[in-house]
């Protein structure tokens, strides 16, 4: 087994924040899709004519709970149809609601990734 990181893991380790990539969370606004999200941030897939420095608050709902938080945003950077927001001073009801989802989501996205190492195939024989 190699000890080098990948790409995500590489990436994860000069943020202050670890990323979730596809993190099961809707956000209210015209968003095409959440490619993911932080304790500092989020980035979004979207067609809106947003550019950087521009402002949004935005609505979160967690798709398995159903929870919701609301949270100031600003536009750090556009690149294509993704753009990337940072929380823009979340107050400490913020950070905690943050802080638990992230953990959660986390924890779902490992649970929920299959490595090849730890798939078993078993043949099954044809019959007629």
């Amino acid at each position: 087994m190699s000890n080098e990181l990948t790409p995500q893991e590489q990436d994860d380790n000069r943020r202050e924040h670890a990323r979730i990539m596809e993190p099961p969370v809707e956000v209210s606004g015209d968003w095409i899709s959440v490619v993911d999200v932080s304790e500092g941030g989020i980035c979004l897939r979207t067609n809106a004519p947003m550019r950087k420095g521009d402002r949004c608050e935005l609505i979160l709902t967690d798709g398995a709970v159903f929870y919701t938080q609301s949270l100031d945003a600003e536009v750090m950077w556009r690149a294509g149809d993704k753009i990337g927001l940072r929380w823009i001073d979340p107050n400490e009801d913020q950070q905690e609601w943050l802080r638990e989802r992230c953990a959660i989501w986390k924890e779902e996205t490992l649970s929920a990734q299959v490595r090849p190492q730890d798939t078993i195939l078993h043949r099954i024989p044809f019959r007629r």
